[in-house]
């Protein structure tokens, strides 16, 4: 088509408007739809080799939906072709090209290994993408010292890299977590940077445990506490899984249970779980929801074993395996779901 041709841009503008509205559906949980509009962004202007930004936008979005749906294969093929066309666009700048690039390398990281969440459960091929990605907004936010949108992107990847590694190799999670951490507080007057920080804050306790720094990872956690109480966020009523505030709240409890206090740690799991149920979580319908809610499952149980109360984590890891039961009747040989399933069989025997 030569350039300016009326049909061209009428597509792409087109197109646009297609992988906004997948967007909002996969942000409202409506993955089939979200899918579906995305397909039809990259069905309007893959053909077209100068639009290579919006069919890996629709590529990107696809993927999301795919994952969410337990299609782990189609979610990686789909982000990968984001990748490449990503990496082979043409961007007016290079920070154009870098905030493009970062989407899909987040994705894809996330759909390789997410810590406890629907992923591939390959998490050093995760970490290796990660990395990449944090390595580029990095570089953004020190280029451009009042650049807030850089810097939220550093504290949103420092935590995926930080919650893979900080079992595997505490000190570059604890690296990668303190940089998110001073990243996010060079951002002015942001109570979104501020919910942010205080996650990583948490987060951190744990490297900090394993490196048997453990008044600091104490430390760690009241200051996230302090910053919540600044946000107006604290005491907290509901807690949504996957939350700033469900990850801050585990965070306390997993301190107690480092330190020795098992009994108070349940407490705060059982109190954490009430308050997760308040929220309406749908844990039969959406699998990132099934995910988390395992993750407090396998929590409980292994508290109550720690403190000599069988009988409770028999009933935990019940609640879990019938979890995975359900959504193996749901989606019937899904990789994700089998895994889960035997995991949770396997904490029963």
């Amino acid at each position: 088509m030569p350039p300016g041709d009326p049909e061209k841009a009428e597509r792409e503008g087109v197109a646009s408007i297609y992988a906004n509205i997948a967007l909002a559906h996969v942000n409202m949980h409506l993955f089939d739809e979200g899918a579906r509009y995305a397909r039809l962004t990259v069905a309007l202007v893959q053909s077209l080799p100068a639009s290579q930004q919006v069919t890996s936008k629709g590529l990107s979005i696809l993927a999301n939906a795919l994952r969410y749906e337990g299609d782990l294969e189609g979610a990686l093929s789909a982000i990968r072709q984001a990748r490449t066309l990503a990496e082979h666009a043409v961007y007016p700048n290079q920070t154009a090209r870098w905030f493009n690039l970062y989407g899909v390398l987040a994705r894809e990281g996330r759909i390789l290994g997410e810590a406890d969440q629907v992923s591939l459960g390959r998490p050093e091929e995760a970490i290796e993408v990660l990395q990449k990605a944090l390595d580029m907004v990095e570089e953004a936010a020190q280029k451009d010292p009042k650049d807030s949108a850089s810097r939220g992107r550093v504290g949103t990847t420092a935590r995926e890299l930080g919650n893979i590694l900080s079992d595997r190799d505490p000190k570059r999670a604890l690296s990668a977590y303190e940089l998110g951490i001073r990243r996010l507080g060079e951002v002015p007057n942001s109570v979104g940077a501020g919910r942010d920080r205080a996650q990583l804050l948490a987060a951190s306790s744990y490297p900090l445990r394993r490196l048997n720094r453990v008044s600091e990872a104490k430390a760690r956690i009241d200051a996230a506490l302090a910053l919540l109480q600044e946000t107006g966020d604290y005491p907290i009523e509901k807690v949504h899984l996957g939350g700033y505030d469900y990850a801050i709240l585990c965070a306390i409890a997993d301190q107690l249970a480092g330190t020795g206090h098992i009994q108070d740690a349940i407490r705060s799991y059982e109190d954490l779980m009430r308050k997760v149920w308040a929220s309406a979580p749908s844990p039969q319908t959406n699998l990132t929801d099934a995910a988390r809610l395992s993750h407090l499952y396998t929590a409980l149980a292994r508290l109550d074993r720690r403190a000599g109360q069988p009988a409770n984590a028999c009933v935990m890891a019940c609640r879990r395996l019938q979890l995975w039961r359900d959504w193996d009747a749901r989606l019937p040989q899904n990789s994700f779901v089998s895994r889960e399933l035997s995991a949770a069989s396997g904490s029963l025997e």
